[in-house]
């Protein structure tokens, strides 16, 4: 489970810095956030470093990947991709997939 909106917005407010930082696994806040939280979250995160929707983790997966993978829907995928289109279009991960080959075949 991710923080209330109001919790990540003063994160944000107080260290921007965060929203870059990353895990174990290279995850930044945006990749946990593009497969387990609202879009309401993800937002305030690509909005306050939109250079994190670029990053890959230790799979090579971006946060448009793991939105891919978890039904994200269409509005939250047209503003990753607009922050970040060499992610849609040229960055595979390591299996080798891009994240517009991750999604439904119903988008």
């Amino acid at each position: 489970h991710y923080p209330p909106q109001h919790i990540v917005q003063a994160m944000i407010m107080a260290a921007p810095h965060t929203t870059l930082l990353v895990n174990d696994c290279l995850e930044t806040p945006l990749h946990l956030a593009s497969y387990s939280t609202s879009e309401a979250i993800q937002r305030l995160l690509l909005e306050a470093n939109p250079a994190a929707a670029a990053r890959q983790d230790m799979y090579g997966d971006t946060p448009l990947h793991l939105a891919a993978r978890a039904g994200a829907t269409a509005a939250w995928v047209r503003r990753l991709v607009r922050a970040c289109p060499q992610a849609a279009m040229q960055m595979p991960n390591q299996a080798g997939k891009t994240p517009l080959e991750l999604f439904p075949r119903s988008y």
